[in-house]
């Protein structure tokens, strides 16, 4: 216990001059934004995984991930999860007060672990002044498997109890992007290739990108800089002199978002699709003779250690919402709630008429 109430201190300590109550908007906090500015940090990102069988803890600067702690083990959520951040915390000399948001993952999953989850993530929220980035957990554990590429599907499958899982359909892309010297520009965008692959039109800031006809001088838009020719074009060498490059950014594509349903209704969607298919998930032991019967595409399992959540892979798609919606992926933690699909069982007994008062369930 000692080390959870010494968490706790810190976390109180860390918001105690900070009202917490009185901001309407939970953006980045000024105190975090300069401490992560003077270290050349964009955004750090705590991220809490309670979702499943797997209790994990992660803390993620900009791409570099800084800790992954991740446990399946027979204790419950509660006993494990704030001990594990504790750990992390002493671990990497985590400053509290540079955490800019609390990723958690808001469902589906164990009624009991998502609850952990968010109360733990709302308790830091709170205490720090921090937003939520809440993730859907069946897109966090089809993160695992970023940069398969379009040539397979990815369907995570979590064992819903009651014949029926829960699932999702995703296919990992990778998005060329722009980025634009201080010189040249003053932001970043997606690429569009033109018909010569040697030679890309792209618009970089907040336009699309553009084809030039000039097949002798493929142009660059790229905001506002230097290096631009009459019609105000970023023209390609100097663009580059300037210090501009492309990058490639995965991401992930829904196909079906998640849902609960049975097995028989996932294959046969997937069968429907036609790609090769990678399954993945707490699921996969359950229904793996079911699977087998059931695919007439190819298909695979992934790896042990890509096969359930991780908290790295909840930040890392923390970090792709941040990037691709800004503060509006950012909840308070006033305002979060999870996503739990369906209604418990105790719910379900209540809605039907059933006497739930001596009745204890476990999910």
């Amino acid at each position: 216990m000692a080390s959870i109430r010494h968490f706790h201190t810190d976390i109180g300590t860390a918001g105690a001059n900070v009202p917490i109550r009185e901001k309407a908007h939970p953006g980045i906090s000024p105190a975090g934004a300069a401490k992560n500015a003077a270290r050349g940090k964009i955004m750090k990102i705590l991220a809490i995984e309670a979702s499943g069988q797997v209790c994990g803890t992660a803390v993620l600067e900009d791409d570099t991930l800084v800790a992954d702690y991740n446990i399946l083990y027979k204790k419950t959520h509660s006993q494990s999860l704030v001990p594990m951040m504790d750990e992390v915390k002493r671990m990497i000399d985590l400053d509290l007060e540079t955490v800019d948001a609390i990723a958690v993952t808001k469902g589906p999953g164990s009624f009991t672990g998502i609850r952990i989850g968010a109360a733990t993530a709302k308790g830091l929220a709170l205490a720090l002044n921090r937003p939520i980035i809440p993730v859907p957990t069946v897109e966090s554990i089809a993160w695992n498997l970023c940069g398969t590429g379009r040539e397979q599907v990815i369907c995570p499958i979590m064992d819903a109890r009651r014949s029926q899982v829960y699932t999702g359909v995703y296919e990992s892309s990778a998005e060329p992007f722009a980025v634009c010297g201080k010189s040249c520009g003053n932001g970043s965008g997606p690429v569009s290739q033109n018909g010569d692959d040697s030679e890309s039109a792209v618009t970089s800031g907040s336009g699309a990108a553009s084809e030039n006809n000039d097949d002798s001088e493929k142009a660059v838009t790229c905001g506002s800089g230097n290096g631009k020719d009459a019609t105000g074009n970023c023209v390609k060498n100097q663009c580059a002199a300037a210090g501009c490059s492309r990058q490639t950014a995965w991401q992930m594509l829904t196909l079906k978002d998640q849902c609960v349903i049975s097995i028989e209704e996932i294959c046969a969607i997937l069968n429907c699709i036609g790609s090769s298919v990678i399954f993945l998930g707490d699921g996969v032991p359950v229904y793996r003779e079911k699977i087998v019967g059931l695919m007439r595409v190819p298909y695979s399992f992934a790896p042990a250690h890509l096969s359930r959540q991780r908290a790295g892979s909840t930040a890392a798609l923390a970090m792709q919402f941040w990037r691709e919606k800004g503060d509006a992926c950012l909840v308070n933690a006033d305002d979060f709630r999870p996503d739990y699909l369906r209604l418990s069982q105790a719910e379900r007994d209540r809605a039907a008429g059933v006497d739930t008062s001596r009745t204890v369930h476990r999910d």
